[in-house]
């Protein structure tokens, strides 16, 4: 263990263990990276995000919208290993969403990079049952342990469809139990959904399940969906 959080470098501020809730960030006193966590190398990031990256399969030229992104530093990161992405970072709470924010997210991995980032990144507010993106731009939308906290899931799964271009996908990471109405304590605490619920859940608002992949803890999945055409 110790040998290999050496070859992650350093992590800054607090490893966040799986994908926990939007509340965690203000739980940390660690100034300046208050919404999030920052890795210190691009070793450290194929690490953590190794699986997370392989199936997204991120290309030059990608639209990628984060729903739940903070401060963008999941994409700071994405954008220190690829360059030529399109970023869009969207979330509700503009305590951690913000330029000023943003902004130290990216210098810091433009350090890391040793390079400036080729990206460019957008920041979007939206509400609590709407993303306000742009319609029909995006390649791949991720949602990011957000599902759960959504208050209108259905209208949000909706909108955010209205966003993808043709053929694009969602990417939509959430923590599963096992049991229904299983509760995480330190995941928040919210009622989760097992697997096979949220499946149901997708099915039923026409989204193709194309795949379900485990990053890190068993708890913690990727549900690769995809819209079936209605005609």
């Amino acid at each position: 263990m110790k040998r290999k959080m050496m070859r992650y470098g350093a992590i800054i501020v607090g490893l966040w263990l799986g994908y926990d809730c939007q509340a965690w960030s203000q739980s940390q006193a660690a100034a300046p990276y208050q919404c999030g966590f920052v890795l210190a190398s691009k070793d450290a990031i194929g690490e953590v995000y190794g699986p997370e990256l392989r199936i997204l399969d991120l290309q030059a030229g990608d639209v990628i919208a984060d729903i739940g992104g903070s401060n963008g530093y999941r994409m700071g990161m994405f954008a220190a290993l690829h360059d030529s992405l399109h970023i869009y970072i969207e979330d509700i709470d503009t305590l951690c969403l913000n330029q000023l924010e943003l902004d130290r997210v990216r210098a810091w991995y433009t350090h890391v990079s040793g390079q400036p980032l080729h990206s460019t990144f957008e920041i979007v507010v939206g509400t609590a049952s709407e993303t306000r993106l742009p319609l029909q731009t995006f390649d791949k939308v991720l949602v990011t342990a957000a599902y759960h906290h959504f208050e209108q899931p259905e209208a949000m799964i909706r909108d955010i469809v209205d966003k993808l271009k043709p053929g694009g996908k969602i990417y939509l990471i959430e923590n599963v139990v096992r049991r229904h109405g299983q509760r995480r304590r330190r995941l928040c605490d919210d009622v989760l959904m097992t697997e096979a619920e949220l499946k149901s859940a997708f099915e039923a608002q026409n989204l193709l399940v194309e795949g379900v992949y485990p990053l890190g803890r068993w708890w913690t999945k990727m549900f690769v969906l995809q819209p079936i055409a209605i005609n």
